[in-house]
């Protein structure tokens, strides 16, 4: 939508996370991923291991490598995986299997930085048990939010006149990646969260997707909904708001660029 134009003219934009707190200048992480797979040879099990390359074990050293790397990365990066195919019957050694990696952190240049840690582990695992490593990182590092804090100001008022308390933003965790995140460098916006359910029900669990059909959901989602109305008037009429979003962003636009 962004290199089509269909934000050209559009002054702000906002849009609204469900969670477990509400925060109205929330942050979102950079992100890339890998599309991971190992090839080794099948062979049986019991009457002839000699004979097979197992790409399961070569992708559970590489996993296991990098669970030991997290404890030595920056505490903002991410390193999250699941497998998505361990082979088929146990007597069979598996000679392909394939799993998904999603790397995070608060900015780009930390990603590429520990992009060729993770490397490492996938290739030692490789040359350990033989298999042939296939791997296809994303073509390009999704970018953190660029919240505007001048608008999350607005937005965290308005949730206050609705009732809501309104937590500060965690340096350290509450965040996820998005697609708001590329827009944002281009227009002012923000990408607050709203409380839909208790601190003790984490997001993306099953409880919260049974939350997410009850009557706090659509409670916060009218709170939402009138927090970001509220939100756009004051952008309207306030005096000054408007031009103190752009030229927030603006300037945050340029120190960006400074530092790359």
């Amino acid at each position: 939508m962004l290199r089509e134009g269909q934000f050209a003219g559009i002054d702000a934009m906002m849009l609204v996370y469900p969670g477990m707190d509400n925060i109205a200048d929330s942050r979102a992480l950079a992100v890339t991923r890998a599309e991971i797979a190992y090839h080794g040879r099948a062979a049986h099990a019991a009457a002839r291991p000699e004979l097979g390359i197992n790409a399961l074990d070569a992708l559970l050293l590489a996993l296991n490598g990098i669970a030991a790397l997290r404890q030595q990365l920056h505490s903002d990066v991410r390193v999250h995986y699941v497998i998505t195919k361990g082979g088929t019957l146990p007597q069979v050694i598996p000679d392909h299997v394939t799993a998904v990696l999603t790397l995070r952190a608060n900015d780009a240049a930390t990603i590429e930085a520990v992009r060729p840690r993770i490397e490492a582990c996938l290739q030692g695992a490789a040359q350990m048990t033989g298999a042939r490593l296939d791997r296809q990182w994303s073509p390009s590092v999704g970018p953190p939010l660029l919240s505007n804090r001048a608008m999350a100001r607005s937005f965290g008022r308005n949730l206050q006149r609705l009732g809501r308390a309104v937590r500060g933003r965690d340096e350290l965790s509450g965040a996820w990646s998005g697609d708001t995140s590329a827009a944002s460098w281009e227009i002012p916006a923000i990408q607050p969260q709203i409380a839909m359910t208790d601190r003790d029900v984490p997001p993306h669990s099953h409880e919260f997707h049974a939350a997410s059909a009850g009557p706090r959901a659509e409670e916060a989602i009218l709170d939402a909904a009138r927090a970001m109305a509220l939100t756009a008037i004051d952008l309207a009429a306030e005096p000054g708001l408007l031009d103190e979003a752009a030229a927030e962003f603006r300037r945050a636009r340029k120190d960006s660029a400074a530092v790359a």
